[in-house]
């Protein structure tokens, strides 16, 4: 085997590569301790019980697992840092000590890329805000990644705004398979065969324009079961605080798109999230969205993003953006 053959979708950063990506990680989390989002660092392998808990079962089919010769117990390499952000929220602090920011950056494993995305170690630099349900942390999250891209000179950006759970609230969990299938695809013609009673609501939801102001008529016109009316409303009054939001901080070059029927990639987001893309990175740029987890004293609700690294070194940043 030739010596500098590596695993499929892994890579050696060179100079120039790496210290592009390290400098930028700098900016991005000395900006995030100015916002009040303080620097945790959880390990990079756990015991697979833990990773697994309350949002890391989503990552179950994405991880690395490995016997731990000490203890004879299943290990796993994190497939996702937002899970052992949840694990130490939930078992380091208390409920008193609500609400809490953290940031993070480090390195993940997944046992398979994707299409657009074939790297299999990826490095994600982000925040959590823990213990906070109100809709203003839902756009302090939003605002605070949106400001993080700017903070590294990347302004053409386009923030998509979804609810993964709407589907699952609108069809149920076990909802036909293969009409979720043609929901991602946008496939009316199955949508129009499948969708049974919810055939006209569906339509609706996956004939957005992509025209911000269109697609928010459409919204207040859709008639939805009481069950989804929540989270809707909840995207609506957001969507509306996050657009005053960018006119007043002259940030009116990030547009703004509705998708009520994309997926979040882990499955585990509950309430709003979002998607960021920027010019010249194919795949998303950012991810972020609500979430439960557990605790002692019960559940709780969370919000995050993740930056993911691996697409910006493919662009040009400025790091004295700022």
């Amino acid at each position: 085997m030739p010596a500098n053959l590596l695993p499929n979708g892994l890579v050696d950063l060179l100079p120039e590569t790496a210290e592009k990506e390290a400098d930028a990680i700098h900016a991005l989390m000395s900006f995030f301790k100015s916002c009040g989002y303080r620097r945790v660092k959880p390990p990079l392998i756990e015991f697979e019980e833990t990773l697994l808990q309350g949002p890391g079962q989503a990552t179950s089919k994405h991880m690395f697992r490995m016997m731990d010769p000490k203890s004879q117990k299943m290990m796993g390499l994190r497939a996702d840092i937002t899970p052992q952000i949840a694990r130490i929220a939930a078992t380091r602090y208390e409920k008193k000590d609500y609400p809490l920011r953290f940031s993070y950056a480090g390195d993940i494993l997944h046992v398979k890329g994707t299409q657009l995305n074939p790297a299999r170690q990826m490095t994600q630099v982000g925040c959590e805000l823990i213990g906070d349900e109100r809709i203003e942390a839902d756009i302090e999250c939003i605002m605070t990644a949106l400001r993080g891209f700017y903070e590294i000179g990347l302004r053409t950006l386009t923030l998509d705004m979804t609810l993964p759970a709407l589907l699952r609230d609108v069809l149920g969990e076990n909802g036909h398979p293969e009409l979720f299938k043609a929901l991602e695809q946008k496939n009316l013609e199955q949508i129009e065969d499948l969708g049974g009673a919810y055939k006209e609501l569906l339509l609706a939801l996956v004939s957005m324009t992509g025209v911000i102001e269109q697609d928010m008529k459409t919204l207040e016109g859709i008639e939805i079961p009481e069950r989804g009316k929540a989270d809707l409303q909840r995207l609506q009054d957001v969507v509306k605080a996050v657009q005053s939001r960018l006119a007043e901080e002259g940030m009116e070059d990030v547009v703004l798109t509705i998708d009520p029927t994309e997926h979040s990639f882990f499955n585990y987001h509950r309430g709003i999230s979002f998607t960021i893309y920027t010019r010249g990175v194919r795949e998303a740029a950012g991810r972020g969205g609500r979430y439960d987890f557990e605790t002692d004293s019960g559940m709780q609700s969370a919000i995050g993003f993740t930056i993911y690294m691996n697409g910006l070194r493919k662009v040009e940043l400025n790091l004295d953006a700022s």
